[in-house]
Order: C-alpha cells, then sequence, then structure tokens
C-alpha cells in the first residue's frame, strides 16, 4: 500500500511544476542582409533579439524545419539544407535550389531550458521562424514565429 501511495504522489507531483521558461518570442525584428540574386543559393538574415535575450549557443542550435504541419505547402516551399549563425546577430541560409522569385522556409529553435536557467514540465517546446521571400509582393519579405508546445 505504501508503494503504491508513493508512485501515486511521485506520479501527481510532476503536474504541479511551474513553468519558468519566458514565452516571449526569439526576435523582435527579422530582415534581408541584402535582397539575394535569384541564382542565390543562400539568404543571409540579421536579427534583433528579443527580451529574454537567449544566448549565442540558442541561436547557433537552429536546424532546418521541417513542412509537416502546413495545409498544402506550394512550390514555393523548401526545406534549408543548413543553417548558419555569425555572431552579432545573422543566420546564413543554405537552400537547396535558387532563391529565383520566390522562396519560404522554417527554421527551427530548441527548448530554452537547455540553454537558460529555466523549467517546465512535460516534453520539449520547439520554436519556429517562418520565412518567406517573393520578389513580386509587396513587401518582398515577409516574417513570424510562433511554439509548439511540448505535450505534458
Amino acid at each position: 500500500m505504501r508503494i503504491v501511495l508513493l508512485s501515486l504522489l511521485a506520479s501527481v507531483s510532476g503536474c504541479f511544476c511551474v513553468d519558468t521558461c519566458p514565452r516571449a518570442n526569439n526576435f523582435e525584428q527579422v530582415s534581408l542582409v541584402s535582397e539575394p540574386a535569384a541564382d542565390a543559393g543562400v539568404l543571409s538574415l540579421s536579427f534583433t533579439r528579443s527580451a529574454v535575450n537567449l544566448p549565442d549557443p540558442y541561436f547557433a542550435a537552429a536546424s532546418p524545419g521541417a513542412l509537416n504541419g502546413l495545409e498544402q505547402p506550394d512550390a514555393g516551399w523548401v526545406v534549408p539544407t543548413s543553417v548558419g549563425f555569425s555572431t552579432p546577430d545573422r543566420l546564413d541560409v543554405a537552400l537547396p535550389r535558387p532563391v529565383g522569385d520566390v522562396v519560404k522556409f522554417r527554421l527551427g529553435f530548441p527548448d530554452r531550458r537547455k540553454f537558460i536557467q529555466c523549467s517546465h514540465p512535460g516534453s520539449d517546446d520547439f520554436f519556429l521562424l517562418e520565412v518567406g521571400f517573393d520578389r513580386a509582393a509587396s513587401p518582398t519579405f515577409k516574417w513570424s514565429q510562433s511554439v509548439d508546445i511540448g505535450p505534458i
């Protein structure tokens, strides 16, 4: 009986953990370093960090973001072949094809608890930066960010 109660207490106590990780965005602003040539296979992005002020290793851990979860990705969507971080605040994204007139991609960023002192219950969270470049659109460059909260 005592073992059952201790097991139950241990499993329930995990549900009462406080989430101390900040939920603010990773970026305040993202922009192109310069408009890419049509035959370029790399886009360079400069960014302003959010008030969370995550450390350099966090941004260096950026990875190509998968396209799962998109309703119907059009021909503009690609999965980058690599992402490189250079300080102070630049990401160089290698693409599997030249930029052409339209290109859209995602970059993934890991759970923050691996990089700053914070904790939360459950599985890892995953942060996405979605980027689009379209020479025919105005503005030609768009970006957005979102978070996928890990299951508890």
